[in-house]
């Protein structure tokens, strides 16, 4: 189920995949054979996501269902 304000941004288009970035999580462990592995790989996730958010990134939609939908300020439609 998607929220009210994905299927906003679906409905007026907001969402441009030649300059947005989608981000998802949900295989970010896979492979991890130990709680070590795990956890260096959630961990190697979260400094991309710093460095996403160093390079002005930010979510334009609450991520929802494993989506989130990111765009650059200065990149806006």
């Amino acid at each position: 189920m998607m929220s009210e304000e994905f299927e906003e941004v679906e409905e007026i288009d907001e969402f441009d995949p030649e300059e947005d970035l989608i981000i998802r999580a949900k295989w970010i462990m896979d492979g991890a054979r130990t709680l070590d592995e795990a956890i260096t790989k959630v961990e190697e996730f979260a400094d991309y996501l710093r460095e996403l958010k160093q390079q002005g990134w930010q979510l334009i939609a609450p991520i929802e269902d494993d989506y989130g939908f990111l765009r650059r300020p200065d990149q806006e439609n």
